[in-house]
């Protein structure tokens, strides 16, 4: 029994939604969607993410989502997002910090409560 060609593409679709949602990456080349890349994992032909519509609207939004990557931290050269990023950083070090002084407290508690017994 022959498939249509409708029934086909929303599977596709619906097989790149699941890989999508199970956390693959989506791969991305100069802070655009590497279509080839995306094609090849998941084995697909190219010309299908043009020829569905639905699969053009999701690359489409996926290629609208700002990415972080080396290359868009660069390009800010110190803007307002590195100066986030640098104030981020900031608080993770003192919440380390934080969190090791207590792991400290109750590793000495731990060995103190040992010579006790």
């Amino acid at each position: 029994m022959r498939r249509s060609s409708q029934a086909k593409g929303n599977d596709t679709f619906k097989r790149v939604q699941a890989w999508l949602a199970a956390g693959h990456p989506v791969p991305r080349r100069r802070g655009k969607v590497h279509r080839g890349a995306l094609c090849r994992a998941l084995g697909i032909v190219r010309s299908t993410l043009s020829s569905n519509p639905a699969l053009r609207a999701l690359v489409a939004s996926l290629d609208a989502q700002e990415v972080v990557t080396p290359e868009t931290l660069r390009s800010s050269r110190g803007g307002k997002g590195m100066v986030a990023l640098e104030r981020e950083l900031i608080a993770l070090r003192e919440e380390n910090a934080d969190l090791r002084r207590q792991l400290r407290a109750v590793e000495l508690l731990l060995r103190h409560d040992r010579c006790l017994r």
